[in-house]
């Protein structure tokens, strides 16, 4: 594993920080036990990140980096300060015909990896306000890492930025960029696909729980969403309906055969109605598996066909 040279702390971004090595010999100096050795050791781990392009960036201040590696996610949180680079530049939009402000700032992220050299690409834009000042966070999730063998593995990072307008309207001006290596336990995954067919809901007790909160037709927009650790894996509406059928399928990567999915009936309504939940409940996906659908019935619901299809190994 190559030696991590920046170690940040996530609350403390805007401080000094120390090397691993520079906290290693502290904790040397104050005669600290191993387990506090192998405390800071896997703190850099998890927090570290070595450069490869741009440090000098970091050293003017213009640019933040900050790591954090968890057992199922990888997050990368940006921070840039570009007060010292003076006004923004201006481009010409030809669709309103006039000059305008570059002040928000287009952001490419590519991630690769040294085991297949599979590239991730993250892009988002962030305003800078007029003191110069925005932020990008960035994460990767199981799925992300399918490709990969377990293991530790190391990732390269590059970060790409040009000023950019409003209405996205990209100069040529790029402000910061960076290059940095990191190294990321990549768990064992498995893989369940998750099938969907139809939802039906008993229309009397759906009347009583709902009222009128739809202005436009007393009939609900019946929807659905399953979801695996807060992310959306399969999701669905009809429009004016009390039953909703379309047949999908969805891939859920999980770190344990005994993973569990959330399930969610609701009322997707638009505009300024809210989205009303009728009835959710959270079940293993062992207790749907099979090769014909399932019917998982609950309160105010007569009918929802599901089954799951556990495929093993996923790396």
């Amino acid at each position: 594993m190559a030696m991590m040279n920046n170690v940040w702390e996530e609350d403390n971004m805007d401080e000094e920080q120390l090397t691993w090595w520079e906290i290693r010999d502290l904790a040397v100096a104050y005669e600290a036990g191993e387990e506090l050795e192998r405390d800071i050791g896997l703190w850099g781990y998890e927090h570290g990140y070595t450069w490869i392009e741009g440090e000098h960036f970091r050293d003017s201040s213009l640019l933040q980096i900050a790591v954090n590696k968890e057992e199922a996610k990888l997050f990368i949180k940006f921070k840039f300060d570009l007060t010292s680079l003076g006004e923004y530049p201006t481009v010409y939009d030809h669709t309103f015909g006039n000059n305008d402000e570059a002040d928000n700032l287009h952001i490419e992220l590519i991630v690769r990896n040294n085991q297949n050299t599979r590239k991730i690409k993250i892009s988002d834009e962030t305003s800078l306000y007029s003191d110069g000042k925005g932020s990008f966070d960035a994460q990767l999730d199981l799925e992300d890492f399918q490709d990969l063998a377990f293991g530790d593995v190391e990732f390269t990072v590059e970060l790409k930025t040009v000023y950019t307008t409003f209405f996205d309207v990209r100069s040529k001006k790029s402000p910061v960029s960076a290059k940095f290596s990191l190294n990321y336990e990549v768990p064992q995954l498995y893989k369940t696909t998750i099938a969907f067919k139809s939802v039906r809901l008993n229309e009397e007790l759906t009347r009583i729980k709902l009222g009128s909160n739809d202005f436009n037709n007393p009939d609900p927009e019946t929807g659905i969403r399953v979801s695996y650790d807060g992310k959306s894996v399969i999701f669905g509406h009809s429009q004016n309906s009390f039953s909703y059928t379309h047949a999908q399928k969805g891939d859920v990567y999980h770190l344990t055969p005994e993973a569990y999915i959330n399930i969610t009936v609701m009322d997707a309504d638009y505009g300024l109605n809210f989205n009303d939940d009728i009835n959710d409940t959270t079940i293993s996906l062992k207790s749907i598996e099979g090769t014909d659908y399932f019917n998982l019935k609950m309160k105010y619901v007569d009918e929802l066909l599901i089954y799951s299809q556990y495929k093993g190994k996923a790396n």
